[in-house]
């Protein structure tokens, strides 16, 4: 028999999973090379008196198969100590895992709604069931989760049962759930859309586009439904709260641009940047804006502060691409908190200190604005944490 016959005849059956790790294949190849020295037989007989290798580390289970679930990397720490703390529950680890929540499945043909939490460790590739306290979200698929620090964000969604536009927040080390107290501005439930974490001083962004929608409390039929095009973004803070931001075409950015006024001297007209907050829903779709729709997927461009996204459903397959620069909703990376001497008259020439979080070398120009006149000045960097700077002469140029 030939080395591809047995190669057809040993795959052509149900393989276990088991056949398809470093030590199978290895097994396998040393047991083709003996079929071509010994026979067929022989060499079928010791490749089946292997011991088979358990896909399922520790006699663990693994996740059911399942669709419209969330992913998302965490950086874990967990320490000997916490890990008889939860008495032994939780694998004591450093490194990266993929936590899995949520979707929809089951055992071959089921469609049940799930909302299990599993963690898959980047470096053995064995799988944990989380057990967890706290007030955990409905089943769902078709969520949107980031995650944060040790703490992940899950928003929206929908099941047979229900739609949802509630958030909830859970601790990856203490494995517990709470809900947010962060109404949504949008009004009716959101699932299906895009969503994804930027990281920005003082507060981190959570930023969703696009989905569906339904004001009905239960789940919806399709014709019932509207796809959306607007953008939210929750900032993760203390107290989290959701905005809208409008977001206007790139031609319209261009004509109001090109409208800005510039006066001479030190003191200069801000020209408007192309997103602002908003508690309004961005725009109807033109030509110049994307169609509403579900199913996106959407990326972060951080040295420019643009999202991007590609594609998705809007009763027909969209494969466009669209960017939208949010500079004006993430900020700069750094931040500045307080100002010495503290903020008040001050005439130029005053030395100042500006206190902040992710200053950084090379070019400072601090800015100093009164309404919408602005002038700068050059700034002296002394720590990430510290600028120093002089305030400006502005005095004829105002006029005084």
């Amino acid at each position: 028999m030939s080395r591809n016959t047995f190669v057809c005849l040993l795959f052509s059956q149900d393989v276990d999973t088991a056949f398809q790790t470093e030590a199978a294949v290895a097994a396998i190849a040393d047991a083709l090379d003996k079929v071509e020295r010994s026979g067929f037989q022989e060499a079928l007989q010791q490749l089946l008196s292997l011991e088979q290798v358990d896909s399922k580390p520790c006699g663990q289970e693994i996740p059911v198969g399942r669709c419209g679930h969330s992913a998302c990397l965490w950086e874990s720490s967990s320490s000997q100590e916490d890990a008889e703390f939860h008495d032994n529950e939780i694998a004591s680890t450093v490194g990266l895992q993929v936590v899995v929540f949520g979707g929809c499945g089951g055992v071959k043909y089921e469609r049940t709604a799930l909302a299990d939490v599993w963690s898959l460790d980047c470096n053995t590739w064995a799988w944990q069931q989380h057990t967890f306290t706290g007030t955990s979200p409905a089943p769902r698929q078709g969520h949107s989760a980031v995650v944060k620090g040790n703490m992940m964000f899950v928003f929206g969604g929908w099941s047979s049962e229900g739609n949802y536009n509630d958030l909830f927040a859970y601790d990856l080390e203490n494995r517990d759930w709470c809900e947010v107290d962060a109404p949504w501005p949008g009004g009716g439930a959101r699932w299906n859309m895009c969503g994804l974490l930027v990281h920005a001083r003082p507060s981190t962004k959570f930023f969703i586009f696009g989905g569906a929608s339904s004001e009905a409390s239960e789940n919806p039929r399709r014709f019932q439904t509207h796809l959306c095009s607007d953008i939210g973004v929750l900032t993760l803070a203390e107290e989290c709260h959701w905005d809208f931001i409008t977001t206007v075409s790139a031609a319209a950015a261009a004509a109001e641009q090109r409208e800005t006024v510039e006066r001479s001297g030190q003191l200069k007209r801000r020209g408007q940047g192309s997103i602002a907050n908003s508690s309004q829903q961005a725009p109807a779709a033109t030509a110049d804006l994307p169609l509403p729709r579900e199913g996106a997927t959407m990326a972060y461009f951080a040295e420019d502060s643009t999202l991007v996204v590609f594609g998705g459903w809007s009763g027909k397959w969209l494969g466009d691409l669209w960017t939208c620069c949010v500079s004006s909703v993430v900020g700069p990376p750094y931040a500045v908190l307080g100002l010495s001497p503290p903020c008040g008259p001050m005439t130029g020439g005053t030395p100042i200190i500006l206190k902040g979080a992710g200053f950084t070398t090379g070019s400072i120009i601090v800015r100093f604005s009164v309404g919408d006149f602005f002038a700068d000045v050059p700034g002296t960097f002394v720590s990430s944490t510290e600028i120093h700077a002089v305030t400006p002469n502005v005095k004829s140029a105002l006029g005084a």
